[in-house]
């Protein structure tokens, strides 16, 4: 996969569906993103390109052996990565391969650029290419410079004439007849070139007027206003009546802007005009409005006298407008980093040299300009949680996974206890070969305090409340056996229920207890090696006695043993069973499955219930977190159960996750090693 560091999720979004024809690339030159518009003037999918090298993913078209598109463009995107600076290309023949005909190539002239984007160190992040589609531009200005080229043609024609005509006056002068007769001739001929010159230039105005591109043709040193196209005034905002007027009467806006002064150099000197993104102020719709435009500007001849300038635009506001918008976007990106007080960190895997930025550097305590190594890190760590942050390093770089870990540290400057956060992510070459681990750390002290508190008290409470419940629950079994045996259906039919009531009661305290006593680090994890069929065959006796109200099918479990805590591991398949009978309709099926795969022993519980959102899922195993909807309103729960189930999971080194599709149930899995 191509590197990603700097774009977040958000700013790839947004490249993709900005207007315009862009291709996000790594610096090693594999394909990040593309825009909407882009793809469809490629002729391809986000899918078939992603990830790829672009030389790979729009190779040279064989056929087309004098197109230097894809050289121009590699030593252009050689120049940028060199550089670090923006490269602006001349029009380039790229052809680009046929989805619909595979091996062949469609026809496509690109107008590119390549833009670098740069961190803070002036380290390239990714290359933005803005390639816009000319094609249909560039055959109409062959087919014009073609109709050009024929009506010079039929010029020299006429001068060859004349030529002749000169050539017959000595002739002429020996017989006033054959004069006659031979002056009649050549002016019925001159006629003729005439008339094929008025036809020639009705049709250069046919193709101007029927053009797609906006066009114009100004004439003589006011620039009046000789042959628009349609879609030049609806750019312009204008209609056909501005035809016959000079440019500054039709748009007096225009007066002081370098637009105007380029037309009439053009008209003076011949020498043809080229900007990009020119802006304008145009009057549109009834107000001002700012407007980019590509702008070309060509000499229209009249034998060898320039007689007119013709004018060619391209409207690009709205790329400009997103480009400018995206780099704000970054820029405001970069600032939340900066007033959110977060740093980024990065370990080069080869010779892991540790980088943090200023603010991971203040959070630490280190040195601003010290050289810094992964040992420094670690040494401000306290002991306990040195060696667990090593083991996660380890699995992120041997296992290709994403990390997000909190651990206290010592602040070398004030010798204060923080918490920090860091979340990485391992990121590969070209090669598929991983090459560096990077991500970012925050301090989460005040937070941490915060839950230690709140799990402080939640502690308290429920220890104290367990004292009254267990007298109140000693009372009721006491009234109980009295009404029983006083054979007083009703109460002890109330008496019964508020005992159930009791039990939720001592349940969720226990919950409580349990998530207060993992926060503090009190919770025990006893390893023992045992096998799964046997406790999977335990979970299915109790289910068969407690559940009457669905049907759970357990499917059949060889031999499989590992090395975990087994009550714990119960509690958490019980706490899956109990959840599917809970969130699914009565009398549904419940499957229950255990196998051994991958050096783990994975575990399953399908249910045929509601099912839950993908938004809902990212967030079901958080501590407190509950799905909130209309099937759920009458469920009780404080979201305690599937968080104790992913810290016991993940205490044995696991994974604990879900898959599940609204209106189609939910299957939650946990997976914990096999005993070696």
């Amino acid at each position: 996969m191509p590197s990603t560091r700097g774009l977040s999720a958000d700013t790839i979004r947004a490249l993709e569906t900005i207007p315009g024809q862009y291709l996000i690339l790594s610096p090693d030159l594999h394909i990040i993103t593309a825009s909407e518009q882009f793809l469809h003037s490629a002729g391809t999918t986000r899918e078939a390109i992603t990830g790829k090298y672009i030389f790979d993913a729009f190779p040279a078209n064989p056929a087309a052996s004098n197109a230097d598109g894809v050289r121009n463009i590699a030593a252009s995107l050689q120049e940028v990565i060199h550089t670090r600076k923006p490269h602006y290309m001349s029009v380039q023949r790229y052809d680009v391969p046929d989805a619909a005909h595979p091996g062949k190539f469609l026809m496509r002239y690109w107008n590119p650029s390549h833009t670098p984007v740069l961190d803070d160190d002036g380290e390239l992040l990714y290359i933005i290419q803005k390639a816009v589609n000319v094609t249909e531009k560039v055959l109409i200005e062959a087919a014009l410079a073609q109709s050009k080229a024929q009506e010079l043609q039929t010029l020299a024609h006429v001068e060859a004439l004349n030529y002749e005509l000169a050539g017959s006056n000595a002739e002429l002068k020996e017989s006033r007849e054959a004069l006659l007769g031979l002056y009649l001739d050549l002016e019925h001929r001159v006629d003729e070139r005439t008339h094929e010159l008025a036809e020639s230039k009705e049709r250069y105005k046919s193709l101007i007027a029927f053009s797609p591109v906006p066009k114009k043709v100004l004439t003589g040193k006011n620039l009046v206003l000789e042959t628009v196209n349609e879609a030049m005034l609806k750019l312009l905002g204008q209609n056909s009546d501005i035809v016959g007027k000079p440019i500054l009467e039709i748009f007096p806006e225009f007066a002081g802007q370098p637009i105007v002064e380029a037309c009439k150099h053009v008209y003076r000197t011949g020498k043809p005009f080229n900007s990009n993104e020119v802006y304008l102020n145009l009057s549109r719709d009834g107000y001002i409005q700012d407007c980019y435009l590509n702008i070309s500007c060509r000499a229209i001849y009249e034998g060898s006298k320039i007689f007119g300038v013709l004018c060619t635009a391209i409207d690009v506001t709205e790329q400009v407008k997103s480009r400018l918008a995206l780099q704000q976007s970054e820029l405001r990106f970069r600032q939340a980093l900066e007033s959110g007080d977060m740093g980024a960190w990065s370990i080069n895997i080869e010779t892991m040299k540790l980088t943090v930025s200023d603010i991971g550097r203040k959070i630490f305590g280190f040195d601003p300009n010290g050289e810094l190594t992964l040992d420094d890190n670690i040494a401000a760590m306290e002991p306990d949680y040195r060696q667990p942050l090593i083991n996660n390093l380890n699995n992120a770089i041997e296992k290709h996974e994403s990390s997000d870990v909190e651990y206290p540290i010592t602040q070398l400057q004030t010798g204060e206890r923080r918490w920090i956060r860091a979340t990485g992510k391992l990121f590969f070459d070209s090669t598929g070969k991983a090459v560096e681990y990077s991500g970012m750390m925050s301090d989460v002290t005040e937070r941490k305090l915060n839950d230690q508190r709140k799990n402080d008290f939640i502690g308290m409470a429920s220890h104290e409340l367990k004292t009254p419940l267990t007298s109140l629950n000693a009372y009721l079994q006491m009234l109980q056996a009295k009404a029983i045996k006083a054979e007083d259906a009703f109460t002890a039919n109330a008496l019964d229920k508020a005992t159930n009531q009791v039990k939720k009661m001592t349940t969720l305290i226990n919950g409580f207890l349990n998530v207060s006593r993992l926060e503090s680090g009190k919770i025990y994890i006893n390893h023992q090696r045992f096998d799964m069929a046997a406790l999977v065959k335990e979970v299915e006796d109790e289910a068969r006695v407690m559940v009457n109200t669905h049907r759970i099918i357990f499917a059949p479990v060889e031999e499989t043993i590992v090395v975990a805590d087994r009550d714990k591991i119960g509690q958490v398949i019980n706490n899956f069973i109990s959840n599917a009978v809970k969130y699914s309709p009565l009398s549904s099926t419940v499957h229950v499955a255990c196998t051994a795969e991958n050096g783990m022993a994975c575990v399953s519980v399908r249910d045929a219930g509601f099912g839950i959102s993908a938004e809902d899922q990212a967030k079901l195993f958080e501590r407190y977190y509950r799905v909130e909807s209309q099937q759920t309103q009458t469920i009780a729960g404080f979201g305690i159960g599937l968080y104790l189930c992913a810290e016991i999971i993940h205490r044995h080194d696991g994974k604990i996750w879900v898959d599940s599709e609204q209106g189609q149930g939910s299957t939650f899995y946990f997976s914990i090693p096999l005993a070696s």
